[in-house]
């Protein structure tokens, strides 16, 4: 069913389109404080939307090297109580004001399935070739129950890749 959907974009305008939802997978796992979201969606123009969310409840003190120099905390005198402290500045809310770390969004636009494929690959951090990951693969086969061209496009890709192209 086609509903109006907004992706809000850090520094960038938000995403709209009117759609629906046909995949989603997640790393979420109990008492880990970070994780990834991945999401597909088909438009009623029948595009795509790749939406890939990094998901943070963890918190640091203002000085913590791990957030030295970052943008996108948040300042808070206390956290809510799911939120999770950093393990190396061991911050303490009840004492200070504490910094939040903020959730990271990503969405690309796709025009077909093969764009979709292109858009759900990363580049890989050692050697900048394109890979698809296990998360990336697993919500490429979810969105395939729904549109099996989707699997079609992630073979293509694959003997491509095998090929070296």
């Amino acid at each position: 069913m086609n509903t109006e959907i907004t992706i809000e974009l850090r520094n960038r305008s938000p995403m709209k389109f009117t759609g629906e939802e046909i995949a989603f997978v997640s790393t979420q796992r109990e008492d880990e404080p970070r994780w990834t979201e991945m999401r597909i969606y088909r438009t009623a123009a029948g595009a795509y939307v790749f939406r890939r969310t990094g998901r943070s409840v963890m918190y640091h003190r203002p000085a913590c090297g791990r957030i030295f120099g970052r943008m996108d905390m948040t300042m808070v005198d206390e956290p809510d109580e799911d939120w999770i402290p950093c393990d190396e500045c061991l911050p303490d809310s009840d004492d200070e004001a504490v910094m939040l770390e903020s959730d990271k969004e990503h969405a690309r636009m796709a025009a077909d399935v093969r764009q979709l494929v292109y858009a759900v690959q990363q580049r890989h951090r050692d050697t900048h070739e394109l890979t698809l990951t296990p998360l990336g693969r697993q919500l490429l086969e979810t969105a395939a129950e729904t549109d099996p061209r989707i699997i079609d496009a992630v073979r293509e890709r694959m003997l491509a890749a095998a090929n070296g192209e």
